[in-house]
């Protein structure tokens, strides 16, 4: 068994140059049938205590590797160019794996990521075919912390063709004169994504709703002829927190707006809530909120914090005063639009905590919960493309109001 940091199927290429000429070619066919590589049913869980068997079929064998990270424990199984079910992963139920989840990774890698509740090392990862057909399987087995600790590490290479993070301490982005009547940018993020499905509730998923709200959201601001509007993600796709701040600063945009759906384990709070940055959160709940919104680098091993000069952490503390000032008039705008149309959270719809995606300090931004999936009238509502056609009306009528005021407030200027 080769060591769990990686294991990688790969192809040798030979050196004269007609084979090196067959190989390159023989490797564009195998990456033309890599796209249609598929899972093709669905993914079985077998686990106690002491092992634990994960297997499923594909329509094709491709070049996979696997290895564990710690804090917390994880199994990682990258796919190079396999698409997995939109469906949501199974419910592990007891057992070694506490949770388990899939999806895109970046745009020609995808990942299955085993939670452990123990312990476990990879005592087998293969493909094997049966007949006709071809299934994955990985074996875990009991093991101990030291053992797991000594072994657990993402391969260097891990990020693949990942951006590079950011913006870590760079400094803010010049001020550009926009003149009346020329359109804002907005960046619009559809949070979570790919590997990372979001709060779910039976078939549906945050990823799947935020994405449908986000398109209708942009649709309805470009239909008004005032707005540009750039999307973080197009399609189901995990993208970095850092790499969504990167897009709209590379944007210069004039807002920054998430969208996320919520969920609480009582199952009585419903409404939308908007939150803004502070270092210090408003409340125990957006706390905690931030706190699992903020995990989403987790899955990929990714670095939240970067390295700067005093100095430029000096002149990216003053552009982020403005920006949050900027950013909680914006929040008010939408909780003042949405407040006639029985849409808020009852109490405190407008919060703010560490969110790392309002951490541009050149980009006013929001993160916005439209609601609770775990309430019935709330996840009904999130289902329904008129109630998000609605939602995004009103949206786009506070951000109207907003942009007139900063426009006033700015005298006719904009990054």
């Amino acid at each position: 068994m080769r060591d769990n940091r990686q294991m990688m199927q790969a192809n040798t290429i030979a050196f004269s140059p007609l084979r090196r000429w067959l190989a390159a070619l023989a490797l564009l066919v195998a990456a033309g049938q890599a796209a249609a590589q598929a899972v093709t049913g669905p993914l079985v869980l077998l686990q106690d205590r002491q092992a634990a068997w994960v297997e499923f079929p594909v329509s094709a064998r491709c070049d996979f590797r696997v290895f564990t990270l710690d804090d917390p424990m994880r199994v990682v199984v990258d796919f190079a160019g396999l698409d997995w079910p939109e469906a949501p992963p199974p419910d592990p139920g007891p057992g070694a794996v506490a949770a388990l989840r899939y999806g895109l990774f970046s745009p020609e890698w995808s990942r299955l990521v085993l939670d452990l509740a123990r312990p476990m090392r990879v005592a087998e990862a293969a493909f094997a075919a049966e007949g006709q057909t071809i299934r994955f399987g990985l074996r875990l087995e009991a093991t101990d912390e030291a053992a797991f600790r000594a072994h657990a590490g993402a391969p260097r290479d891990a990020l693949w063709s990942l951006a590079p993070a950011g913006p870590g301490l760079s400094l803010p982005l010049p001020r550009s004169r926009r003149q009346p009547g020329e359109p804002l940018t907005i960046v619009i993020d559809p949070g979570h994504g790919g590997i990372d499905p979001g709060t779910m509730r039976g078939p549906l998923m945050e990823k799947t709703i935020v994405l449908k709200a986000a398109r209708i959201l942009a649709d309805t601001l470009r239909a008004t002829g005032r707005y540009r509007v750039i999307l973080t993600r197009e399609r189901d796709i995990f993208v970095p927190l850092s790499e969504r701040v990167r897009i709209a600063r590379a944007a210069r945009a004039d807002a920054l707006i998430s969208l996320h759906v919520n969920s609480e384990a009582t199952g009585q709070a419903q409404g939308v809530s908007v939150y803004t940055l502070s270092e210090k959160a408003s409340d125990a709940t957006a706390r905690r909120l931030a706190e699992l919104e903020n995990r989403a680098d987790v899955l990929a091993g990714l670095d939240l914090e970067g390295e700067g000069t005093a100095l430029a952490r000096v002149l990216v503390d003053l552009a982020q005063r403005e920006t949050n000032a900027r950013s909680r008039r914006l929040a008010e705008a939408v909780v003042a639009t949405l407040a006639g149309a029985d849409r808020l959270i009852g109490s405190n719809p407008h919060r703010s905590a560490g969110f790392w995606i309002s951490r541009a300090p050149d980009v006013p931004s929001l993160l916005i919960e439209m609601g609770f999936l775990t309430h019935p009238r709330d996840r009904a509502r999130l289902a329904s493309d008129a109630w998000l056609r609605e939602l995004a009306r009103d949206l786009t009528a506070a951000l109207d109001a907003w942009a007139a005021d900063d426009l006033a407030r700015r005298g006719l200027t904009l990054r």
